[in-house]
């Protein structure tokens, strides 16, 4: 992106320096005064055009780092969001995993309880089996 800045930077110089180049070779008439005129009034010396230069050129400067400084504070943002996203689908996995876990914690205390329930009916039985054998 900043070879894109650049070239709009150093088109834009260069498309300013052509028309003031431009402007200042014809006849065009600003308040009445021809750029001639001007020129030989002494309004339109080339060290003001330097100095507006200078002036554009510190400003597209000041623009390039303006915009480089919003792309990687959205280049950040982005980052955030997505970082953030994968923490969401990771808790979504995990809470997942998580039921699932419990349906097997539960499944396996069914199953204990049902376990048991047969081994005290077996030892009942045998029990009634034993008391009427001795008795």
């Amino acid at each position: 992106m900043d070879g894109a800045l650049r070239t709009i930077d150093a088109f834009s110089t260069g498309l300013l320096k052509s028309g003031l180049q431009r402007l200042a070779t014809t006849s065009v008439s600003v308040a009445g005064v021809t750029a001639g005129e001007a020129r030989k009034m002494g309004a339109f010396r080339v060290s003001d055009l330097d100095v507006a230069l200078k002036r554009l050129d510190a400003a597209l400067d000041a623009a390039e780092a303006a915009v480089g400084r919003a792309l990687d504070a959205a280049d950040a943002a982005r980052a955030r969001e997505e970082e953030l996203n994968a923490f969401a689908d990771d808790r979504l996995r995990l809470a997942g995993l998580l039921d699932e876990a419990a349906a097997r914690a539960e499944a396996a205390n069914e199953g204990d309880r049902e376990l048991a329930a047969r081994v005290d009916a077996a030892i009942a039985a045998v029990s009634a089996v034993l008391a009427e054998a001795e008795g």
